[in-house]
């Protein structure tokens, strides 16, 4: 939808991150960073500080590896 609406990729990434930070399933926070990859091109050059910080500072700690993988992925850009 981001690809279609760009504009819409900041409030996308701000409710990506509201439900990874509800502790969700394993299964809830692999979609919050398949979300956050599909938003990363998209991003502008506020947007990107708040998706880093997130990365940072929740994501790439998340306790389960293939959650934590697909974060890293959400970091790629072109990827």
């Amino acid at each position: 939808m981001v690809q279609i609406y760009p504009q819409t990729s900041g409030e996308a990434v701000q409710k990506i991150i509201a439900l990874y930070s509800e502790g969700g399933s394993q299964y809830a926070r692999s979609g919050c960073a398949l979300g956050l990859k599909a938003c990363a091109a998209q991003l502008n050059n506020q947007q990107v500080p708040v998706a880093l910080d997130f990365l940072l500072g929740q994501g790439l700690a998340d306790v389960v590896d293939d959650v934590r993988g697909q974060m890293v992925a959400a970091g790629e850009l072109g990827s």
